[in-house]
Protein backbone atom coordinates (compact mmCIF):
# COMPACT_ATOMS: atom_id res chain seq x y z
CA UNK A 1 0.00 0.00 0.00
CA UNK A 2 1.26 3.71 -1.10
CA UNK A 3 -0.58 5.84 1.37
CA UNK A 4 0.61 9.73 0.82
CA UNK A 5 -0.83 12.12 2.85
CA UNK A 6 -0.94 15.95 3.34
CA UNK A 7 2.17 16.84 0.90
CA UNK A 8 1.22 20.20 -0.69
CA UNK A 9 4.04 20.59 -2.54
CA UNK A 10 4.03 16.77 -4.17
CA UNK A 11 3.71 17.52 -8.11
CA UNK A 12 4.22 14.51 -9.11
CA UNK A 13 3.99 10.61 -8.01
CA UNK A 14 7.53 9.89 -10.06
CA UNK A 15 9.21 12.52 -12.01
CA UNK A 16 10.95 11.46 -15.02
CA UNK A 17 14.77 11.06 -15.62
CA UNK A 18 15.93 14.57 -17.28
CA UNK A 19 19.59 13.28 -17.87
CA UNK A 20 21.99 15.93 -16.68
CA UNK A 21 23.02 18.29 -19.89
CA UNK A 22 21.17 15.68 -21.97
CA UNK A 23 18.16 16.82 -23.99
CA UNK A 24 16.50 13.70 -24.16
CA UNK A 25 13.71 12.65 -21.29
CA UNK A 26 13.30 8.62 -20.01
CA UNK A 27 9.80 7.97 -19.80
CA UNK A 28 10.28 4.45 -18.78
CA UNK A 29 9.95 3.81 -14.98
CA UNK A 30 11.82 0.54 -13.74
CA UNK A 31 9.64 -1.82 -14.25
CA UNK A 32 9.56 -3.11 -10.38
CA UNK A 33 8.86 0.64 -9.42
CA UNK A 34 5.40 -0.42 -7.34
CA UNK A 35 5.41 -3.74 -9.07
CA UNK A 36 3.61 -4.87 -5.71
CA UNK A 37 1.39 -2.05 -5.38
CA UNK A 38 -2.25 -2.79 -4.55
CA UNK A 39 -3.54 -0.15 -2.65
CA UNK A 40 -3.31 3.70 -3.53
CA UNK A 41 -4.00 6.14 -1.27
CA UNK A 42 -3.55 9.91 -1.78
CA UNK A 43 -4.88 12.71 0.75
CA UNK A 44 -4.26 16.48 0.36
CA UNK A 45 -1.24 16.61 -2.14
CA UNK A 46 -2.83 19.84 -4.04
CA UNK A 47 0.30 20.14 -6.57
CA UNK A 48 -0.77 17.25 -8.68
CA UNK A 49 -2.38 17.69 -11.54
CA UNK A 50 -1.99 14.30 -13.31
CA UNK A 51 -2.28 11.40 -10.35
CA UNK A 52 -0.79 8.47 -12.61
CA UNK A 53 1.18 8.87 -15.77
CA UNK A 54 0.23 6.47 -19.06
CA UNK A 55 4.07 5.29 -18.93
CA UNK A 56 4.17 4.24 -15.26
CA UNK A 57 0.76 2.16 -15.52
CA UNK A 58 2.69 -0.98 -17.14
CA UNK A 59 4.14 -1.43 -13.70
CA UNK A 60 0.89 -1.06 -11.75
CA UNK A 61 -0.73 -4.77 -12.89
CA UNK A 62 -1.41 -5.91 -9.56
CA UNK A 63 -3.04 -2.43 -8.62
CA UNK A 64 -6.37 -3.44 -7.24
CA UNK A 65 -7.50 -0.04 -5.29
CA UNK A 66 -7.55 3.69 -6.15
CA UNK A 67 -8.57 6.42 -3.14
CA UNK A 68 -7.93 10.29 -3.95
CA UNK A 69 -9.19 13.21 -1.52
CA UNK A 70 -8.74 16.78 -1.64
CA UNK A 71 -6.05 17.35 -4.06
CA UNK A 72 -7.61 20.58 -5.06
CA UNK A 73 -5.80 20.60 -8.38
CA UNK A 74 -5.69 17.53 -10.04
CA UNK A 75 -7.30 17.44 -13.23
CA UNK A 76 -7.11 13.86 -14.50
CA UNK A 77 -6.12 10.45 -12.84
CA UNK A 78 -4.79 8.53 -16.03
CA UNK A 79 -3.10 11.11 -18.05
CA UNK A 80 -1.28 10.75 -21.54
CA UNK A 81 1.22 13.26 -23.02
CA UNK A 82 0.11 15.62 -25.08
CA UNK A 83 2.92 14.61 -28.11
CA UNK A 84 1.58 10.90 -27.67
CA UNK A 85 -2.17 12.00 -28.41
CA UNK A 86 -1.47 13.77 -31.22
CA UNK A 87 1.85 11.47 -32.62
CA UNK A 88 -1.02 9.12 -32.66
CA UNK A 89 -4.15 11.08 -33.93
CA UNK A 90 -6.99 12.44 -33.05
CA UNK A 91 -9.21 9.25 -33.20
CA UNK A 92 -6.46 6.78 -31.78
CA UNK A 93 -7.53 5.45 -28.59
CA UNK A 94 -4.94 4.87 -25.63
CA UNK A 95 -5.77 2.45 -23.84
CA UNK A 96 -4.49 1.74 -19.93
CA UNK A 97 -4.20 -1.24 -18.88
CA UNK A 98 -4.74 -2.32 -15.14
CA UNK A 99 -6.32 -5.55 -15.14
CA UNK A 100 -6.69 -5.93 -11.01
CA UNK A 101 -8.43 -2.97 -10.47
CA UNK A 102 -11.50 -3.26 -8.29
CA UNK A 103 -11.97 0.05 -7.06
CA UNK A 104 -12.12 3.51 -7.55
CA UNK A 105 -12.73 6.11 -4.81
CA UNK A 106 -12.69 9.92 -5.92
CA UNK A 107 -13.86 12.56 -3.49
CA UNK A 108 -13.15 16.89 -3.11
CA UNK A 109 -11.57 17.11 -5.94
CA UNK A 110 -13.02 20.16 -7.32
CA UNK A 111 -11.01 20.83 -10.37
CA UNK A 112 -11.54 17.05 -11.37
CA UNK A 113 -12.25 17.15 -15.30
CA UNK A 114 -11.66 13.55 -16.31
CA UNK A 115 -10.41 10.22 -15.42
CA UNK A 116 -8.31 9.52 -18.47
CA UNK A 117 -6.96 11.69 -20.89
CA UNK A 118 -9.70 12.21 -23.79
CA UNK A 119 -8.37 9.87 -26.34
CA UNK A 120 -7.81 7.29 -23.55
CA UNK A 121 -9.57 4.07 -22.36
CA UNK A 122 -9.38 2.23 -19.21
CA UNK A 123 -8.93 -1.28 -20.09
CA UNK A 124 -10.03 -3.74 -16.86
CA UNK A 125 -11.85 -6.85 -15.78
CA UNK A 126 -12.11 -6.58 -13.06
CA UNK A 127 -13.84 -3.10 -11.79
CA UNK A 128 -16.47 -3.89 -9.41
CA UNK A 129 -17.04 -0.05 -7.60
CA UNK A 130 -16.82 3.21 -8.48
CA UNK A 131 -17.62 5.95 -5.47
CA UNK A 132 -17.72 9.77 -6.17
CA UNK A 133 -18.54 11.80 -3.21
CA UNK A 134 -18.90 15.78 -3.07
CA UNK A 135 -17.25 18.52 -4.77
CA UNK A 136 -16.00 16.73 -7.92
CA UNK A 137 -18.53 19.13 -9.94
CA UNK A 138 -16.30 19.42 -12.76
CA UNK A 139 -16.05 15.77 -13.48
CA UNK A 140 -18.83 15.47 -16.33
CA UNK A 141 -18.16 12.56 -18.73
CA UNK A 142 -17.90 9.08 -17.30
CA UNK A 143 -17.37 6.96 -20.42
CA UNK A 144 -13.51 6.35 -20.03
CA UNK A 145 -14.26 5.82 -16.58
CA UNK A 146 -15.89 2.39 -17.05
CA UNK A 147 -14.05 -0.51 -18.33
CA UNK A 148 -15.42 -0.01 -22.12
CA UNK A 149 -12.99 -3.08 -23.48
CA UNK A 150 -12.38 -6.33 -21.98
CA UNK A 151 -9.59 -8.57 -24.25
CA UNK A 152 -9.96 -5.80 -26.56
CA UNK A 153 -13.38 -6.03 -27.18
CA UNK A 154 -15.60 -3.52 -26.46
CA UNK A 155 -18.81 -4.44 -23.96
CA UNK A 156 -22.07 -4.38 -25.58
CA UNK A 157 -23.58 -3.77 -21.83
CA UNK A 158 -22.13 -2.37 -18.75
CA UNK A 159 -19.85 -5.44 -16.73
CA UNK A 160 -22.49 -7.21 -14.63
CA UNK A 161 -19.97 -6.68 -11.59
CA UNK A 162 -19.75 -2.78 -11.68
CA UNK A 163 -21.60 -0.58 -9.17
CA UNK A 164 -21.27 3.26 -9.38
CA UNK A 165 -22.29 5.17 -5.79
CA UNK A 166 -22.77 8.62 -5.81
CA UNK A 167 -24.92 11.51 -5.31
CA UNK A 168 -28.41 11.66 -7.40
CA UNK A 169 -27.82 15.48 -8.18
CA UNK A 170 -23.69 14.37 -9.45
CA UNK A 171 -24.90 11.38 -11.83
CA UNK A 172 -27.71 13.55 -13.10
CA UNK A 173 -25.42 15.67 -14.41
CA UNK A 174 -23.12 13.67 -16.34
CA UNK A 175 -23.03 13.71 -20.17
CA UNK A 176 -23.83 10.99 -22.57
CA UNK A 177 -22.86 11.90 -25.35
CA UNK A 178 -20.21 9.58 -26.74
CA UNK A 179 -22.46 6.63 -24.84
CA UNK A 180 -25.95 7.49 -24.40
CA UNK A 181 -26.82 3.82 -23.29
CA UNK A 182 -24.45 3.32 -20.86
CA UNK A 183 -26.83 5.37 -18.34
CA UNK A 184 -29.41 2.99 -18.70
CA UNK A 185 -27.40 -0.11 -17.67
CA UNK A 186 -24.81 1.29 -15.10
CA UNK A 187 -26.03 0.08 -11.77
CA UNK A 188 -26.33 3.04 -10.08
CA UNK A 189 -26.47 2.93 -6.25
CA UNK A 190 -27.37 6.52 -4.64
CA UNK A 191 -26.09 7.60 -0.96
CA UNK A 192 -28.31 7.65 1.06
CA UNK A 193 -29.06 12.14 2.10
Amino acid sequence: MLDLQHLPKLSALIMKDAGIGSATTSTLASSASFSHLKEFKIVDCSSMKTLLPHWLLPNLQNLEEIHVRACSQLVEILGAETSEVEEKGSDALIKFHLPKLRELSFSELPNLKSICSKSGVIVCDSLQLIQVFGYCDKLKSIHPFVPLVCNGQPFAYAPPSLTIRSWKEWWELLEWDDHPNFKNVLRFNPFAG
